[in-house]
């Protein structure tokens, strides 16, 4: 038994930093992904105008794109995931939505390009649909643009520093 404070205190410590040191190397073997936060603006038939917060979670075998307004929550989650198709998890606000072939089956590469390369221009014409999606980089931001039948979107993201990273030495 500790017969005063600060061998009670030097334990504490030790069994903090401990702690630390081995979250530290589980979180970073089990986590490899890049988040990326920002807004976008969504326009509708050049009448309608959304404001957003979006986030991007970039990871090795897929990325979640979620929408989401302050005070109000996840407003569209879209799951791009390796060899499946778009997954959108709609809420109640959210509606359904063609999306072409060659979308679903090339999107996961064109968020990642967007996302880690200094730019991007993709335009298809799918099934008498037209889409073009934008990127370049200015700075830390990666701007974006996004035209799909009547619908524009244009926003910006930029890298977030992962806990990991700013916590635990690599």
């Amino acid at each position: 038994m500790p017969n005063n404070c600060s061998s009670i205190l030097k334990k504490i410590s030790y069994i903090f930093f401990l702690f630390v040191i081995v979250s530290c190397a589980s979180l970073n073997n089990d986590i490899k992904s890049t988040p990326f936060a920002g807004k976008v603006l969504i326009n509708q038939n050049n009448v309608k105008q959304f404001s957003f917060n979006i986030n991007i979670n970039v990871a090795n075998n897929g990325s979640i794109i979620q929408l989401k307004k302050p005070f109000y929550g996840n407003v569209l989650e879209i799951k791009v995931l390796d060899g499946k198709n778009l997954i959108f998890v709609p809420t109640k606000s959210s509606e359904p939505f063609f999306v072409p072939k060659s979308v679903n089956r090339n999107f996961k590469y064109w968020i990642r390009q967007c996302l880690f390369s200094n730019k991007l221009d993709v335009y298809e014409d799918d099934e008498g649909i037209f889409f073009a999606f934008k990127c370049s980089k200015e700075g830390p931001r990666t701007k974006f643009s996004i035209s799909y039948q009547d619908y524009n979107l244009m926003g910006f993201v930029e890298k977030k520093m992962n806990f990991i990273e700013t916590q635990c030495p690599a």
